[in-house]
């Protein structure tokens, strides 16, 4: 009788397969951003800050009502401020998530502006949530629509009742 020989089969093992996929994800996560680009990046971190620390110090004042917070907005960064008359945000930052550092703020190219008031300027909190000048009520018609311009343009609004979401104000 003869000798059953096998038909020899031309192609990859699962093993190599697996190699070539891990490899292939490696170099896709680490060459896409030089591809791609960071366009809009920044303005979508910075949109995301802005609304966390806004609504941080909104919390503190709401649970501190002996002490001002505020959150400082400038040209081309943000911070949250524990005095409400602050004139300037400090450099470094006292706490690096409470706000935008000045060469994070230089390398993003990110422009600020708002609705309210000529930047720079304070977003003071009331012990009630509310953005105000007067700390005894809720005024309306306060409401911030802070307008962060890059390679796109996002904004945040804070209502004068105190609502703190992304997007135009109402």
């Amino acid at each position: 009788m003869a000798a059953y020989k096998s038909p020899k089969t031309k192609g990859f093992t699962i093993i190599e397969l697996i190699v070539v996929v891990v490899i292939i994800g490696i170099l896709a996560i680490s060459a896409a951003p030089v591809f791609f680009g960071r366009e809009g990046v920044d303005e979508v971190m910075f949109q995301a800050r802005l609304q966390s620390i806004l609504r941080l110090q909104q919390q503190r004042a709401m649970q501190d009502t002996i002490n001002c917070y505020a959150v400082r907005v400038e040209s081309n960064r943000f911070a949250a401020v524990d005095d409400c008359n602050a004139i300037s945000i400090n450099d470094p930052l006292t706490d690096p998530g409470s706000g935008i550092a000045a060469d994070e703020a230089e390398d993003a190219n990110v422009a600020i502006s708002s609705s309210a008031a000529s930047v720079p300027y304070n977003i003071p909190f009331n012990p009630l949530g509310c953005p105000v000048a007067a700390p005894a009520k809720c005024e309306s018609g306060v409401n911030h629509q802070i307008t962060l311009t890059g390679q796109s343009s996002l904004q945040v609004c804070v209502t004068s009742q105190g609502y703190v979401t992304t997007g135009s104000c109402p």
